[in-house]
């Protein structure tokens, strides 16, 4: 959350101090973000976890619980890839901020 925060403050900073485009007819004060999302690189973890909820749908415990370990590992071995933000997607408040 501190990241996204700093993320944000730093780039609606940054595209404040830009010279003014013209897409708005009186141009802005600050150049505001609305939404900060970040992408993650963790597929490969997703899609286990689905399987294993579809083996909890299934009554299927026993491999629910091999799957469990197959993720155990997975974090063991890729967590600080999975916890790296990958991507950022900014959603602006106004189009001089686009």
């Amino acid at each position: 959350m501190f990241f996204r925060d700093w993320m944000t403050e730093e780039m609606e900073r940054r595209l404040t101090i830009m010279p003014d485009l013209g897409f708005e007819e009186e141009p802005p004060e600050q150049i505001k973000i609305a939404v900060t999302t970040f992408a993650f690189d963790n597929a490969d973890l997703i899609l286990l976890l689905r399987e294993r909820g579809a083996a909890i749908t299934c009554d299927n415990f026993d491999r629910m619980r091999e799957i469990d370990a197959e993720i155990n590992q997975l974090k063991d071995e890729k967590l600080e890839k999975f916890v790296r933000p990958c991507s950022v997607f900014m959603t602006f408040e106004s189009e001089e901020g686009l």
